[in-house]
Protein backbone atom coordinates (compact mmCIF):
# COMPACT_ATOMS: atom_id res chain seq x y z
CA UNK A 1 0.00 0.00 0.00
CA UNK A 2 1.58 3.03 -1.03
CA UNK A 3 2.29 5.77 1.56
CA UNK A 4 0.36 8.93 -0.20
CA UNK A 5 -0.82 9.70 -3.16
CA UNK A 6 0.74 12.54 -5.70
CA UNK A 7 -1.36 15.84 -6.41
CA UNK A 8 -0.63 14.71 -9.88
CA UNK A 9 -2.44 11.56 -9.30
CA UNK A 10 -5.35 12.47 -7.01
CA UNK A 11 -5.86 15.24 -10.01
CA UNK A 12 -5.74 12.85 -12.79
CA UNK A 13 -8.01 10.76 -11.32
CA UNK A 14 -10.45 12.98 -10.65
CA UNK A 15 -10.70 14.80 -13.81
CA UNK A 16 -11.45 10.93 -15.33
CA UNK A 17 -14.33 10.90 -12.92
CA UNK A 18 -15.40 14.85 -14.08
CA UNK A 19 -15.30 13.79 -17.53
CA UNK A 20 -17.33 10.95 -17.24
CA UNK A 21 -20.11 11.82 -14.58
CA UNK A 22 -21.63 15.37 -14.23
CA UNK A 23 -21.82 15.05 -10.48
CA UNK A 24 -18.91 13.67 -8.74
CA UNK A 25 -18.46 13.99 -4.48
CA UNK A 26 -15.35 13.21 -2.83
CA UNK A 27 -16.85 9.53 -2.05
CA UNK A 28 -16.39 9.25 -5.82
CA UNK A 29 -12.55 10.44 -5.79
CA UNK A 30 -11.69 8.36 -2.80
CA UNK A 31 -13.59 5.07 -3.72
CA UNK A 32 -11.92 5.32 -7.15
CA UNK A 33 -8.34 6.24 -5.45
CA UNK A 34 -8.71 2.95 -3.89
CA UNK A 35 -9.32 1.10 -6.37
CA UNK A 36 -6.70 2.10 -9.09
CA UNK A 37 -4.27 3.22 -5.89
CA UNK A 38 -4.76 1.03 -2.89
CA UNK A 39 -5.11 4.19 -1.27
CA UNK A 40 -7.15 7.61 -1.03
CA UNK A 41 -5.32 9.66 1.12
CA UNK A 42 -6.65 12.51 3.52
CA UNK A 43 -10.62 13.71 2.81
CA UNK A 44 -9.75 17.51 3.30
CA UNK A 45 -6.64 17.25 0.65
CA UNK A 46 -8.94 15.26 -2.04
CA UNK A 47 -12.01 17.66 -1.38
CA UNK A 48 -9.39 20.73 -1.91
CA UNK A 49 -8.50 18.87 -5.22
CA UNK A 50 -12.24 18.13 -6.23
CA UNK A 51 -13.55 22.13 -5.57
CA UNK A 52 -10.65 23.17 -7.91
CA UNK A 53 -10.78 21.37 -10.55
CA UNK A 54 -14.91 21.80 -10.80
CA UNK A 55 -14.18 25.85 -10.56
CA UNK A 56 -11.71 25.36 -13.34
CA UNK A 57 -14.07 22.88 -15.24
CA UNK A 58 -16.74 25.54 -14.46
CA UNK A 59 -15.27 28.84 -15.37
CA UNK A 60 -15.16 28.28 -19.36
CA UNK A 61 -18.71 27.62 -19.31
CA UNK A 62 -18.86 31.59 -18.63
CA UNK A 63 -19.48 33.73 -21.46
CA UNK A 64 -15.94 34.60 -22.88
CA UNK A 65 -17.11 36.96 -25.72
CA UNK A 66 -17.96 40.48 -25.27
CA UNK A 67 -20.62 40.11 -27.27
CA UNK A 68 -21.98 37.26 -25.24
CA UNK A 69 -21.96 39.07 -22.16
CA UNK A 70 -23.80 42.43 -23.95
CA UNK A 71 -26.04 40.04 -25.18
CA UNK A 72 -26.92 38.51 -21.66
CA UNK A 73 -26.95 41.96 -20.47
CA UNK A 74 -29.54 43.51 -22.81
CA UNK A 75 -31.44 40.51 -22.38
CA UNK A 76 -31.53 41.37 -18.21
CA UNK A 77 -32.32 45.26 -19.14
CA UNK A 78 -35.70 43.80 -21.36
CA UNK A 79 -36.99 41.29 -18.67
CA UNK A 80 -36.31 44.63 -16.11
CA UNK A 81 -38.52 46.66 -18.44
CA UNK A 82 -41.17 44.72 -18.83
CA UNK A 83 -41.17 43.75 -15.07
CA UNK A 84 -41.13 47.55 -14.19
CA UNK A 85 -44.34 47.99 -17.15
CA UNK A 86 -46.46 45.04 -15.21
CA UNK A 87 -45.66 46.52 -11.98
CA UNK A 88 -46.53 50.14 -13.04
CA UNK A 89 -49.59 48.56 -14.77
CA UNK A 90 -50.65 46.31 -12.04
CA UNK A 91 -50.37 49.64 -9.21
CA UNK A 92 -52.66 51.82 -11.99
CA UNK A 93 -55.28 48.89 -11.72
CA UNK A 94 -55.13 49.46 -7.75
CA UNK A 95 -55.49 52.94 -7.80
CA UNK A 96 -58.61 52.43 -9.88
CA UNK A 97 -59.35 50.09 -7.60
CA UNK A 98 -59.38 51.85 -4.47
CA UNK A 99 -61.23 55.11 -6.09
CA UNK A 100 -64.29 52.99 -7.67
CA UNK A 101 -64.63 51.63 -4.31
CA UNK A 102 -64.52 54.72 -2.64
CA UNK A 103 -66.78 56.81 -4.93
CA UNK A 104 -69.49 53.49 -3.86
CA UNK A 105 -68.79 54.04 -0.22
CA UNK A 106 -68.81 57.87 -0.83
CA UNK A 107 -72.08 57.28 -2.76
CA UNK A 108 -73.81 55.42 0.00
CA UNK A 109 -73.07 57.76 2.62
CA UNK A 110 -74.69 60.63 1.00
CA UNK A 111 -77.86 57.91 0.17
CA UNK A 112 -77.96 57.61 4.28
CA UNK A 113 -78.13 61.15 4.97
CA UNK A 114 -80.49 61.78 2.32
CA UNK A 115 -82.77 59.00 3.74
CA UNK A 116 -82.24 60.07 7.62
CA UNK A 117 -82.54 64.12 6.32
CA UNK A 118 -86.58 63.13 4.92
CA UNK A 119 -86.92 61.43 8.17
CA UNK A 120 -86.63 64.28 10.54
CA UNK A 121 -87.76 66.26 7.86
CA UNK A 122 -90.94 64.84 7.95
CA UNK A 123 -94.18 66.81 9.30
CA UNK A 124 -96.62 63.70 9.44
CA UNK A 125 -94.49 61.21 10.18
CA UNK A 126 -93.08 59.86 13.75
CA UNK A 127 -89.61 58.60 14.11
CA UNK A 128 -89.32 55.04 15.70
CA UNK A 129 -88.14 56.63 18.75
CA UNK A 130 -91.40 58.24 19.31
CA UNK A 131 -93.18 55.41 18.46
CA UNK A 132 -91.22 53.20 20.78
CA UNK A 133 -91.94 55.97 23.57
CA UNK A 134 -95.76 56.06 22.62
CA UNK A 135 -96.48 52.83 23.06
CA UNK A 136 -94.40 52.29 26.21
CA UNK A 137 -96.62 54.53 27.94
CA UNK A 138 -99.35 52.96 26.42
CA UNK A 139 -98.99 49.51 28.18
CA UNK A 140 -98.29 50.71 31.30
CA UNK A 141 -101.29 52.36 31.25
CA UNK A 142 -103.05 49.50 29.87
CA UNK A 143 -101.63 47.61 32.63
CA UNK A 144 -102.54 50.07 35.28
CA UNK A 145 -106.39 50.52 34.00
CA UNK A 146 -106.37 46.59 33.75
CA UNK A 147 -105.82 46.58 37.90
CA UNK A 148 -108.68 48.51 38.43
CA UNK A 149 -111.06 47.12 36.30
CA UNK A 150 -110.55 43.66 37.26
CA UNK A 151 -109.64 43.15 41.40
CA UNK A 152 -110.11 39.48 41.43
CA UNK A 153 -107.80 39.28 38.42
CA UNK A 154 -103.73 39.36 39.75
CA UNK A 155 -101.29 42.24 37.68
CA UNK A 156 -99.16 39.79 36.98
CA UNK A 157 -101.70 38.46 34.64
CA UNK A 158 -103.01 40.96 32.93
CA UNK A 159 -98.74 41.89 32.25
CA UNK A 160 -98.67 38.80 30.10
Amino acid sequence: MPRGLSVAQIERTTRELLASHHHVTVRDVMQALRTQFGGCGRTERICKILKRLESQRQAPAAPSSASAASEDLRALRERVQIAEARAALSEERERQHQDLWASRYAEKVAALEKQSLRATNRANGVTHEQYLRVYQRATELARRLAKYEDPDKPATAAQD
